[in-house]
């Protein structure tokens, strides 16, 4: 069930290179969390670069959320074995889906942001159930700021049946660099596709097919005056920004 405007938080959506990168294998909590992706900024962008009490209230915010998703923990957990879409988290936390086209969804963990590289670790599923060990993939920062990512979804661009791991960050202020793209392209790489052009600073992104041609797009929301965008998934695998806002999302 997709969220209606901007009054709630979604429920876990529905539906689901060159440059291979090193990869190196960690502990991961394998740990899924139903909601939104979100982030809670202040009301203006100069406080949002220049003061620490926005970034805390954000934080606080998110740990609240944290907290409340927990109760749901175990039956997000059961949804994850199955071949669902993607399950996106709040703010910095875990999303979900096939990353690796078994069919089994994976849990999706997003590096810290800073530097030239940028991180995310893949923790995914097992066919008896459950998760592997997480595995992190190196990539080279895309944008142009030191920001990874703090939010995204995992959605089939162009509906050719390979899954992709979109990425946003509430911090990026170039519309170029609104969206970035990856794909796990084997067992120890994760490349760099495309980057996508779009609204900047979101709160939240979940996806739907607004226009019910059976591929799934990307909203997004952001308190910065811009309100919801709507984001075709195309049929050559990008994200087109659309104005008008058709409604949907």
């Amino acid at each position: 069930m997709a969220m209606s405007g901007v009054d709630g938080l979604r429920p876990g959506s529905r539906g689901l290179g060159a440059g291979a990168r090193s990869a190196s294998t960690d502990a991961g909590d394998g740990q899924a969390h139903d909601g939104v992706s979100w982030r809670s900024g202040s009301s203006t962008r100069s406080s949002r670069r220049c003061g620490t009490s926005g970034r805390t209230s954000r934080r606080t915010e998110a740990l609240t959320n944290r907290r409340i998703l927990g109760a749901l923990g175990a039956a997000a957990v059961l949804m994850l074995a199955l071949v669902s879409p993607a399950e996106a988290g709040d703010w910095n936390a875990p999303f979900s889906g096939d990353v690796d086209g078994d069919g089994l969804g994976d849990v999706v963990t997003l590096g810290a942001s800073g530097g030239s590289t940028c991180s995310v670790r893949i923790a995914h599923g097992l066919t008896g159930g459950g998760h592997g060990t997480a595995t992190t993939y190196t990539y080279p920062n895309p944008t142009n700021y030191p920001l990874c990512g703090d939010m995204g979804e995992v959605v089939d661009l162009g509906g050719d049946g390979t899954n992709e791991i979109v990425i946003t960050d509430y911090d990026t202020f170039n519309p170029a660099d609104a969206f970035f793209v990856l794909r796990q392209t084997g067992p120890t790489a994760v490349t760099f596709i495309s980057k996508q052009y779009g609204n900047t600073m979101p709160n939240r992104v979940w996806q739907t097919d607004f226009n019910g041609d059976g591929r799934r797009d990307l909203c997004t929301y952001t308190d910065q005056g811009g309100g919801v965008d709507y984001y075709l998934n195309t049929a050559s695998g990008g994200l087109s920004w659309l104005h008008p806002a058709p409604g949907g999302c």
